[in-house]
């Protein structure tokens, strides 16, 4: 998964592939770390189609959100995720550091280009099918940095769900066989969670987790700067059935300089693209050529 990332970005996906291991998985899935061992690494995949979770649950419609009065979503959620194990991961704590002061310093990774090779085996260790419903709660308001309102930020005030179906698959293919026992383990561990998020309000989490303080949701159009309209008292919204966002704006003399910068310049830039030659390409290539 990792890998399909854009080279720009494989810095992150570094940093994040140090804990898709066997070791970190194993503190929610004890099982993985018994019958593969630590430092093996891990990929996850989910499917959501109706194909995909027949047989496994009894409610197969797509995945649904609703929006309601009061900044609610309400949610029904019928997926599955596959947790598979690969070979011994290339865990390197110095080189993960190197990788956050490279992205805190925004010097660039001259090693992007050699991705991590993928072509080792690699084994399902568990498949889970879950039939979900719930809602959220959130607040929405304004992130200001160094004195100006950058963009619109959401955080979960409260969370309710119930686990209408939960299944548990290990092995694939024909080897595929249901794991009863885990089931109830899961589910179990799951309503502990509930239980735990019921008896604290989320909202005293939140103010230990510095990401769910706020979520960045929208930013501010750049294009109205450059026409010297800025932005400011933004206002998100959920009714029933949409979601209104808004912002006052005060208005002020244009920026020629932006302007220029943000419309001729592409324009100058653009490659010159014979477009006739392209779709004749095109064309041949699907067969329906002159």
């Amino acid at each position: 998964m990792i890998t399909w990332l854009p080279d720009q970005f494989q810095q992150y996906g570094k940093i994040v592939s140090q804990f898709f291991t066997s070791t970190w998985f194993g503190k929610i899935f004890p099982e993985i770390v018994t019958e593969f061992g630590h430092n093996k690494r891990l990929d996850v995949k989910c499917g959501f189609s109706k194909q995909f979770l027949q047989g496994k649950l009894a409610d197969k419609h797509t995945s649904q959100v609703w929006f309601k009065e009061g900044n609610i979503i309400e949610f029904a959620a019928n997926f599955g995720c596959g947790v598979f194990v690969g070979g011994v991961a290339e865990q390197n704590p110095m080189e993960l550091f190197q990788q956050v002061m490279k992205i805190i310093n925004k010097i660039p990774d001259n090693n992007s280009n050699n991705k991590q090779q993928t072509n080792d085996e690699w084994a399902n260790f568990r498949s889970f099918y879950v039939s979900v419903t719930g809602s959220l709660e959130l607040a929405f308001s304004t992130a200001t940095y160094f004195g100006v309102e950058s963009f619109m930020q959401g955080s979960l005030k409260n969370i309710d769900f119930k686990i209408r179906d939960l299944k548990v698959y290990k092995g694939s293919g024909a080897n595929m066989r249901e794991m009863i026992s885990e089931e109830k383990t899961y589910n179990d561990k799951i309503m502990g969670v509930k239980q735990l998020i019921e008896n604290t309000p989320i909202g005293e989490y939140a103010k230990k987790i510095p990401f769910l303080q706020g979520l960045p949701l929208t930013p501010f159009p750049k294009y109205q700067r450059c026409l010297g309209m800025q932005p400011h008292n933004g206002n998100i919204q959920i009714h029933d059935r949409y979601v209104q966002v808004a912002f006052d704006v005060k208005v002020s003399e244009a920026d020629e300089s932006c302007l220029y910068a943000n419309f001729e310049g592409p324009k100058r830039n653009r490659p010159n693209i014979d477009m006739m030659e392209t779709y004749e390409k095109l064309a041949a290539k699907l067969g329906f050529g002159k």
